[in-house]
């Protein structure tokens, strides 16, 4: 905690107002810390599977278009 470095250092006098607004603060502090990485982690996956969804639309276009082509230059010698 700093305020207890502080008061060690000498910079601040003990206060046991200070002292309990300090802990509370880092209390908070830490645990908006954890939620902003969970966060994070999922905002990152999201991105990542939209991005191979992104990927298997891009080679399913692909292969249909492929498709395409060969139907229409071989369709005719079917009929």
């Amino acid at each position: 905690m700093v305020y207890k470095s502080l008061v060690e250092q000498g910079k601040l006098q003990h206060d046991p107002n200070q002292e309990v607004m300090d802990s509370q603060l880092e209390y908070l502090l830490r645990g908006k810390s954890s939620q902003l990485r969970m966060r994070w982690r999922i905002l990152m996956e999201e991105a990542e599977n939209k991005q191979k969804d992104d990927m298997w639309t891009s080679v399913n276009n692909q292969r249909n278009k492929l498709f395409q082509r060969w139907i229409c230059k071989y369709a005719i010698d079917l009929f």
